[in-house]
């Protein structure tokens, strides 16, 4: 089996191509390229072709960017453009034009914005912003944001952060996949256990539907929830449920119209 996830990367070319180095600043034409080190600031004009890109500091550009590779920038990116790589890793910020296609791994730390992810194994911590769909076969999220589509995957795991969950939020549009998870994690789920979870506090995880096999959720608002075994946590606030198998709703759980099919 390929473990590539419907990403059709460029065949890198037999012969050998040149390698683009910046240290300080510097610009970067577009064309075809081996490996392209930024360190410090460079800027692109053009699509780039290439087998890897490190950047540490800051990459900006107009143009789509395909690495046969990866794709790693360590500090900040802002480019005009698709991103087409086998990995994508950033720590820091990413502000990307157009989609985000992976072949194997899409890892972000920090904060990432973009029109769409598709990738075999996604893991974002921190801010997402996309205006359309974030597809893989497993996904994990700590952290909040946008996803302004759908979020499909077989596997999907949010954990939900300290901070976010005083505060924040992360608003999808609809959830499908397989095995669907919504925890709470790290002290904000220790102290709550201890001293109670404040009644007036809104759900982390805001959406219109969720579809799966196997559901459980904490701190989630729905119109819809649909599965076959599924559990309602502590903080949901849930129109509607659906279910095949087992329904369990728990303690500080709202849930509204409940119907086995």
């Amino acid at each position: 089996m390929s473990n590539d996830f419907n990403v059709n990367l460029p065949v890198v070319p037999e012969e050998k191509l040149s390698d683009v180095k910046i240290s300080g600043s510097g610009q970067i034409a577009g064309g075809n390229y081996g490996v392209v080190h930024v360190s410090g600031s460079g800027h692109y004009s053009g699509d780039i072709h290439c087998r890897e890109v490190h950047a540490s500091g800051s990459l900006k550009g107009e143009g789509a960017v395909t690495a046969s590779e990866e794709f790693h920038v360590s500090g900040s990116f802002k480019g005009v453009g698709d991103i087409t790589a086998s990995e994508f890793h950033v720590s820091g910020s990413a502000a990307v034009g157009g989609a985000v296609s992976c072949g194997k791994e899409f890892h972000t730390s920090g904060s990432i914005r973009c029109q769409s992810i598709a990738a075999k194994n996604i893991h974002i911590s921190g801010r997402i912003e996309t205006a359309g769909d974030v597809e893989g076969e497993s996904v994990i999220i700590s952290g909040g944001g946008t996803i302004g589509g759908l979020l499909n995957a077989e596997n999907i795991e949010i954990k939900t952060s300290d901070a976010l969950v005083s505060g924040g939020k992360l608003l999808i549009g609809s959830i499908g996949g397989s095995s669907i998870r919504v925890t709470a994690s790290g002290a904000g789920s220790f102290f709550r256990r201890i001293i109670g979870r404040n009644p007036h506090a809104a759900p982390f995880v805001v959406t219109e539907t969720i579809e799966g096999d196997e559901i459980d959720v904490d701190s989630v608002s729905a119109l819809r929830v649909s599965g076959k075994n599924v559990v309602i946590g502590s903080g949901c606030e849930i129109k509607a449920v659906e279910y095949s198998g087992s329904l369990v709703i728990e303690e500080g759980a709202q849930v509204g119209e409940q119907r086995k099919i």
